[in-house]
């Protein structure tokens, strides 16, 4: 794989033109623009580049990483751009059930032309290999708010509403109810359900922690995020380090093992 493919790759992953499920609209003139890489099909540097910048064109990078089926360029004129892996990784999941819905709302903002609408249907195509209760549940809304769609979820499909609780228990009033349901569903989808003895405990184990200065829905969060069973103190990210950014980084250092 070109230094060049490598490149558009991570822009891909980073440009702030992107969403979170990598499926997005910007034409070539722009990425080129920000790659400062000739769009045309050059046999050789172009004149005026500077040194170390890329030798190849952009079409010549878009044509590899195409070839490798790790990006998806729409050929309808639509600009659509699309890592069609993106959704198998657990990390890039969204957070919560409200981030499904937030999900579900950037779809209408894009284009429902045929490669958009291709691009649906090759999630639902993929509904089994998603990891993540949250991404499914993404997943799963497509062809309700899309009947045009031709493809169905392939599949069981996941209770979302119920958050895979078999018995509610009395919440704390520091204990956030909608951040708690997630961390059920998180629980359900890896296939670790909670009794109300379960459901106790793991109050107490946050009332615990909560008493060492530990912020719950931290604790919560932090558990979904990495997919854990258990509840832990939150660990300290880097200086300045996002939640959006340790994803990004944890997404991108993934997808790149495709590259190698």
């Amino acid at each position: 794989m070109s230094v060049e493919a490598r490149l558009l790759f991570l822009y891909h992953l980073t440009s702030e033109r992107s969403t979170p499920f990598l499926l997005y609209i910007e034409g070539p003139g722009a990425i080129a623009d920000a790659l400062r890489m000739p769009s045309g099909m050059p046999s050789g540097m172009p004149s005026g580049m500077p040194s170390g910048m890329p030798s190849l064109s952009l079409g010549e990078a878009m044509n590899e990483l195409s070839k490798n089926n790790l990006v998806w360029y729409a050929d309808d004129g639509s600009n659509g751009v699309f890592l069609p892996n993106a959704l198998k990784i657990k990390e890039n999941a969204p957070q919560s059930l409200n981030a499904v819905k937030s999900w579900v709302e950037m779809t209408r903002d894009l284009p429902k032309t045929p490669f958009i609408l291709k691009c649906f249907e090759h999630w639902l195509g993929i509904h089994e290999a998603i990891p993540h209760a949250f991404t499914k549940a993404f997943v799963e809304a497509l062809p309700k708010a899309y009947p045009m769609l031709s493809v169905t979820v392939t599949g069981p499909v996941n209770d979302l509403k119920r958050g895979g609780v078999g018995e509610k228990v009395e919440l704390p009033e520091w204990l956030d109810p909608s951040v708690w349901s997630d961390f059920l569903v998180h629980r359900n989808s890896i296939k670790r359900s909670m009794s109300e003895h379960a459901q106790i405990l793991a109050i107490k184990k946050l009332t615990e922690l909560r008493s060492q200065n530990q912020d719950p829905t931290a604790v919560l969060e932090q558990s979904i995020l990495n997919g854990w069973q258990g509840l832990f103190p939150v660990k300290s990210g880097s200086s300045g380090e996002t939640k959006a950014d340790r994803l990004r980084e944890v997404t991108a250092r993934v997808l790149k093992q495709g590259l190698k």
